[in-house]
């Protein structure tokens, strides 16, 4: 229903980010990006498909590395400090995870394509909703004017 999507996304797409972001070793984040895959991509084969190979991307990171991340309790351990050492801190890394999110909430598009259909698709909503509780009290109150003399 239209009361549980937040910006045209179900909370299961929140959390599914969520859980990739707070993902402490790069095995973590694979398997998180593979439960989101399954979970939130059933039917569309196109966007599961491009998420499971971007869950073994960052698979082949964990060989390097798979020790957790040092950023604080709570934040996203890509805020932390990079390291070149593999880590899930690696500028590698980091740039994958950017764009698994981006995959997730929007898969096939980039965040601009995805903005600017959302905003389009929007707008009549938008218009329906806010054009009656403004233009009715303007027509009421400078009703005076439009049926003057």
């Amino acid at each position: 229903s239209f009361l549980n999507k937040h910006g045209g996304k179900s909370v299961a797409h929140y959390r599914a980010v969520q859980s990739v972001c707070l993902a402490k070793t790069n095995r973590e984040t694979g398997e998180n990006v593979v439960a989101a895959a399954n979970l939130l991509y059933p039917d569309n084969a196109t966007a599961r498909d491009a998420l499971l190979e971007a869950a073994a991307a960052a698979a082949t990171f964990s060989a390097a590395s798979s020790t957790p991340s040092s950023g604080p309790s709570g934040t996203c351990p890509t805020s932390s400090l990079p390291s070149s050492d593999g880590s899930i801190n690696d500028p590698a890394m980091r740039a994958l995870r950017a764009k698994l999110y981006g995959m997730i909430l929007h898969p096939g598009q980039s965040a601009v394509e995805h903005w600017a259909g959302f905003f389009v698709r929007s707008l009549p909503r938008s218009l329906a909703v806010n054009l009656p509780i403004y233009l009715v009290p303007a027509l009421l109150v400078h009703r005076a004017r439009f049926l003057g003399p």
